[in-house]
């Protein structure tokens, strides 16, 4: 009798366990549903968009067919001098890169050209191109048209052209949550321009410069902080020249390529899709009517599918006197003395894979 009790009181102490540990098992699985269902919410929100057009941008990355010359597709990057304060000023482009992707190799070159390049053919600076051609005003027409002088001038057929702001810049860095860069040479510029000075009515100098220096080393930088570091060019040193800032802005371009992908990685890892959705929301408003995000998609997903690591290589063109390019000391335009030459140097640059 007693051994029945204690068989019977054995199968009910097992069945009442398995009973809470099913208990335990679905509250977990209810929670971490809602953890993600949560999560899934808020990057939605963040990104102002719904799971069907996710859905549809994924697709349409698949079927999309992006622009490419023999392995290579060439984006050109400009950036514009427009400050919110400068409303009638004209917009230059001082930041000129021409990036070349290969997404079978997973490499991409990012290759500056100086802004003082003289031109024969517009007897003018390439940087001034964009505002001659509506910049500011009709920005969609000044972004086709300087498209297609940058490409006649290289030789490069530009396939997508994004123009970005001093203010997008800024506000996707500080999205981020700041850029790390490796200062390579502490310098200090004291002639840097004031942003908040509207320089169509103010001509003091005191009023118009700040000072700006940075230390050598490693330094974590918002958007305000990275973006006098890409500018600068009067540092009574090396620094102070349009080559060291063109490598800088490089450097910074580099540092937020890496910052995304590191962050991407981190969210994805966490399933914490926030950040995906403020980048999305950050792109489709303010760049994707120049550049679809279905073609950065479509990139990636190839990179993926070959499984190949993005390698960033950061070059400029040379310049002096013994070299194809050299300074008019008058008034500090940079001429090409051959350009057949200056096109093959240019091509070698944009496709190397090594």
């Amino acid at each position: 009798m007693s051994s029945q009790s204690c068989t019977g009181k054995a199968r009910f102490a097992w069945w009442q366990w398995l009973g809470w540990l099913a208990a335990i098992g679905a509250l977990a699985l209810s929670l971490g549903g809602w953890s993600v269902y949560s999560r899934t919410a808020t990057a939605l929100r963040q990104a102002q968009t719904d799971v069907s057009s996710l859905w549809q941008l994924w697709r349409d990355s698949q079927e999309m067919a992006v622009v490419a010359h023999e392995g290579w597709t060439y984006v050109l990057a400009l950036g514009s001098d427009e400050l919110d304060n400068r409303e009638h000023s004209y917009p230059m482009t001082d930041t000129i890169i021409i990036v070349a992707i290969n997404t079978q190799a997973g490499v991409v070159n990012l290759l500056s050209l100086p802004r003082d390049l003289y031109s024969d053919g517009t007897r003018s600076r390439i940087n001034s191109w964009y505002a001659a051609a509506g910049g500011g005003q009709d920005t969609d027409t000044a972004r086709a048209r300087v498209s297609e002088q940058i490409s006649e001038l290289t030789g490069v057929p530009i396939d997508y052209t994004l123009v970005l702001t001093l203010a997008q810049v800024r506000r996707f860095i500080d999205l981020l949550g700041g850029v790390d860069v490796e200062v390579q040479t502490a310098f200090a510029d004291e002639q840097f321009p004031r942003e908040d000075v509207d320089t169509t009515s103010v001509f003091d100098p005191a009023a118009l410069y700040e000072t700006v220096s940075f230390e050598a080393g490693w330094q974590h930088f918002d958007g305000a902080t990275a973006l006098k570091f890409m500018r600068s060019r009067h540092a009574q040193s090396a620094e102070g020249s349009d080559f060291a800032r063109s490598a800088r802005q490089q450097q910074v371009i580099s540092s937020i390529g890496t910052r995304v992908s590191e962050q991407l990685q981190t969210s994805l890892q966490a399933f914490d899709l926030s950040l995906l959705g403020r980048l999305y929301n950050f792109y489709s408003q303010e760049l994707a009517s120049q550049i679809s995000m279905s073609v950065w998609l479509s990139m990636l997903q190839k990179i993926v599918q070959n499984d190949t690591k993005i390698a960033i290589n950061r070059q400029n063109l040379d310049v002096g006197p013994q070299t194809n390019i050299t300074e008019n000391a008058r008034d500090f335009t940079l001429h090409i003395r051959s350009l057949p030459q200056f096109r093959a140097d240019v091509a070698a640059k944009l496709t190397k894979t090594d």
